[in-house]
């Protein structure tokens, strides 16, 4: 069972919340002590804080006011000066202790498996690899999809298993060479589906990238020589992240 952060991401979310509650309120001038509590009350309600209590302190201060007559004032007309009285609500916010609790009754992830060992696979990893059963499931989806397996011109059966096996080894094929290029990248962005970039690539953007290589096969007084073309920097770079980069060397036409 893993502990959840949902809880606590609403906490921080409702504390935000509060704060700019607070914020705000604290700007208004209100003329007594009464509409202060009363104002205050009725906007907390608006605010539907679950896991936080408020307390509201009224401040009475005195402010300096300028009162001007009607047009454009001049410079010797400064106004005049009054003091008037008003009445501010400092609000404090704190967090129930009671969010404890439920953090431990909400805060648990239930999977059943038959791996009892902690130590051959700790919580944490268990739960990584059944949060990635759908880069799995969407590998199968394309294999049993009508553009991966049809049509089928084959009619003996063995000849047909044998049809799927090779598929299913050449999905364990692109899947490894996924594997590979996102551990390698480690968090930075590789070429991915046709020059674009990503931080996750796909092993079918991956192939993507090598559909325009061409290979050339020449044999001169009896010697074979072949040449790749139409490799640029993203299939290269590609190709280094795997680190077979050398074995294409030789081939690259120059």
């Amino acid at each position: 069972m893993i502990e959840g952060r949902q809880t606590a991401r609403q906490e921080n979310t409702e504390a935000k919340k509060l704060k700019t509650f607070a914020k705000n309120m604290f700007k208004i001038d209100f003329a007594c002590e009464e509409d202060a509590k009363k104002i205050v009350a009725k906007e907390w309600k608006g605010v539907k804080a679950k896991s936080h209590t408020i307390q509201i302190n009224i401040k009475k201060e005195k402010i300096e006011t300028i009162t001007r007559g009607r047009g454009r004032p001049s410079k010797k007309n400064i106004g005049r000066k009054s003091i008037k009285t008003v009445y501010r609500a400092e609000i404090i916010y704190e967090k129930i202790e009671k969010i404890a609790t439920h953090f431990d009754q909400d805060g648990f992830f239930v999977l059943v498996t038959s791996i009892l060992n902690s130590e051959e696979k700790s919580d944490l990893q268990l739960f990584k690899a059944y949060k990635g059963q759908n880069v799995v499931e969407t590998s199968f989806k394309w294999l049993k999809g009508p553009l991966a397996v049809s049509p089928v011109f084959l009619e003996l059966p063995t000849r047909i298993q044998s049809l799927s096996l090779v598929f299913m080894l050449a999905l364990l094929f692109a899947a490894t060479i996924q594997r590979i290029i996102r551990k390698a990248a480690d968090g930075k962005k590789v070429p991915n589906y046709y020059r674009q970039r990503s931080d996750k690539p796909t092993w079918i953007g991956l192939l993507t990238l090598f559909e325009k290589i061409r290979i050339t096969n020449v044999r001169i007084s009896g010697e074979r020589y072949t040449t790749l073309h139409n490799l640029e920097i993203e299939q290269k770079e590609i190709l280094s992240l795997l680190e077979i980069i050398d074995l294409y060397d030789k081939y690259i036409e120059t």
